[in-house]
């Protein structure tokens, strides 16, 4: 198939700004908001500790693998060193029929490097071997100042794509895992004051990769950016396919931990996205598809499963579910299927929202035609934190009927003027926002005339406060639908009656119910109070130890969610599976299970302890004889 890519292509669409007056906030934000003048300075993000007394143990590479330093070390610039060895690698995978191993090895200061990449052109077209590139343990892959500026500015740490020209113009990269229990791959965010996209992983295009124990940090742009290539035309799969983010920790990134253009199969699990701040959207991770061109098609967001991941503390949301840019896409384009399983949303540093889905409308000046893409955003067994300024959930232009379904099942929202430690917390602006709301349009665009669809089972809110909870602000000529269900609020003044404001004749059929916070003077209902049980536990690495919540109550018919975190000398993604940082009881449960899945990266001895510390919460009172659980790792 010829290309139809302009001669010049044009350079990659800045991520538009489908919430006009949101994004700007978020600008704001960044500049010196009331957000960032009521938490402070961002402290810097801390390093992980490296495991046991003496740091990280020598790192043994597999039999047969090429190194790294063989090639050479310069810990000015190390760029040349880096291409050769992948290019040694990438050499191998045309050969050899058995998978292809490169490490990075640990040298005595970081590999300072420019922008690297797998399969754009001679001498970097993969082959059909599948090739793991080993980060070891204690490795750090810093991109070199200055190397990522000027005209050039698309450039990433390391790209993953297929050449769009030549003879082998349409040949994806495809079998690739990046494993780095451990490692960094770095940038110096401050340096970067323009732009959004210098990634520190940029895949476009591609097929079965695997990234897993890696930390993106100080990138540019994204932590990881999946997309499609400019000619994606061209491609038998112009988006991703079969992609897995494993207990990778994408921290204090310019614009998003991770950004979703174009997927389909794409499995999340483990991870931690937090302090994405710098330019919009500023999320833990951002799903939304550019816009079609004659040289791409129209992106998918198919066949996405988030698990046991972490979204804390960035700048603009948790995540942000924004589907403008596929209205009008053809069929085999749909389902738009995301599932979000036992993930704590929040809490952000930012005034608007922990999750946001938007599902017709304008997306910054690229207004969508076309019916809304049909499909499913789940939420279950989540916690979504407003405790700070903003939101719970914050929809756009989502069609009562025949575009996207939002539901939940068993998710609590906490929407409290809650505090942290040390830092002045001004809470939720009522005026500005509710725990939930629901737009019928997007600013400056085409309105949903019936909006909603929404779904809530077994599913409560937490909050302090004022009526109403669910807000839809009325527009000429629009009519709130197809919300079912019922939602459970936990309130300071009960009021069913006050607890919805949805507009002129509302059609909808859900239910919210408020009782008194059970931490309110005299409040009818019981408090209930969370343990954790055994105190200690040890287990062999590569074992799994259960720890068992247990809420003691006279009503325990309903949802609930608990907050922990982690500390010891074991290190989360690293010794152990990254946790999401919240388990959910059930409805009628008594009980509820976080399991910890070791491991050991490195031939270290010695055990090493992983403790497990019960938040604090208005939601329940924690049981101050056993709050903690240490497991020792042997």
């Amino acid at each position: 198939m010829s290309s139809s890519m302009p001669a010049d292509p044009p350079p990659r669409l800045r991520r538009r700004g489908f919430l006009q007056l949101s994004t700007a906030t978020v600008a704001a934000t960044v500049a010196g908001s009331v957000a960032t003048a009521a938490l402070g300075p961002r402290p810097a993000a801390a390093e992980p500790p490296p495991p046991g007394p003496g740091g990280f143990p020598p790192y043994t590479p597999p039999a047969g693998a090429i190194i790294a330093s063989s090639f050479g070390f310069d810990p000015d610039d190390a760029t040349s060193c880096l291409k050769a060895a992948l290019q040694a690698a990438l050499a191998a995978t045309t050969t050899q029929t058995t998978r292809v191993t490169l490490v990075i090895d640990r040298q005595a200061s970081d590999w300072v490097t420019g922008p690297l990449s797998i399969g754009t052109a001679a001498p970097y077209l993969k082959g059909a071997a599948p090739l793991t590139i080993v980060f070891a343990p204690g490795v750090t892959v810093r991109g070199k100042a200055g190397a990522f500026d000027g005209a050039d500015n698309d450039a990433s740490l390391l790209s993953l794509m297929g050449p769009n020209s030549g003879p082998d113009n349409g040949k994806g990269v495809s079998d690739v895992t990046l494993y780095g229990y451990g490692a960094t791959l770095t940038m110096d965010r401050d340096e970067f004051n323009a732009g959004e996209w210098r990634h520190l992983v940029n895949i476009l295009s591609c097929a079965r990769i695997r990234i897993e124990g890696l930390t993106l940090r100080g990138a540019g742009g994204d932590g990881i950016y999946l997309g499609q290539q400019l000619n994606a035309v061209d491609y038998a799969k112009p988006y991703c396919s079969d992609i897995w983010v494993v207990n990778v920790r994408c921290d204090d990134n310019r614009r998003n931990g991770m950004s979703v253009a174009a997927v389909e199969g794409l499995t999340v699990t483990g991870c931690s996205f937090s302090g994405a701040i710098g330019t919009p959207f500023m999320a833990g991770i951002d799903f939304e598809p550019d816009p079609p061109k004659s040289w791409r098609p129209y992106g998918r967001l198919k066949g996405i499963t988030i698990t046991d991941c972490s979204f804390l503390d960035n700048a603009g949301y948790g995540v942000n579910v924004n589907a403008t840019c596929l209205a009008g896409a053809p069929p085999e384009c749909a389902p738009l299927d995301i599932r979000l399983k036992n993930c704590r949303l929040g809490p952000t540093t930012s005034q608007i929202a922990t999750l946001v889905v938007a599902g017709s409308g304008d997306n910054g000046g690229s207004n969508a035609s076309g019916a809304p893409i049909p499909g499913t955003v789940t939420v279950e067994d989540c916690l979504l934190d407003a405790r700070l300024f903003c939101t719970g959930l914050l929809t756009e232009g989502m069609t009562a009927t025949g575009g996207i379904h939002l539901a939940f099942t068993r998710t609590a929202l906490w929407n409290l003027k809650g505090a942290r430690a040390n830092q002045v917390v001004l809470g939720n602006a009522v005026s500005r926002w509710a725990p939930i709301t629901l737009l019928a349009n997007n600013p400056s665009a085409g309105t949903a005339t019936r909006f909603g669809n929404i779904g809530w089972t077994d599913c409560v809110i937490h909050s302090n406060q004022a009526n109403p909870l669910l807000v839809a602000p009325p527009v000429s000529g629009t009519t709130c639908a197809n919300l079912t269900g019922g939602i459970t609020a936990y309130v300071t003044s009960p009021n069913d009656a006050a607890a919805m404001s949805l507009g002129a004749n509302p059609d909808v059929t859900l239910t919210v119910h408020e009782l008194t916070d059970p931490g309110a003077k005299d409040s009818p209902t019981p408090a209930t109070t969370v343990s954790v049980s055994p105190a200690t536990a040890t287990v062999a690495h590569g074992g799994t130890a259960e720890l068992t919540f247990t809420r003691s109550s006279t009503d325990v018919s309903r949802t609930m969610a608990v907050v922990y975190s982690m500390s010891g000398t074991a290190t989360q993604r690293y010794d152990y599976d990254g946790l999401p940082g919240v388990v959910v009881f059930a409805p009628g449960a008594a009980t509820a299970k976080v399991t910890l899945r070791t491991r050991r990266p490195d031939a270290g001895t010695g055990a090493r302890v992983a403790t497990l510390l019960i938040g604090r919460s208005d939601a329940y009172v924690v049981d101050a004889n056993a709050r903690s659980a240490s497991v020792s790792i042997t």
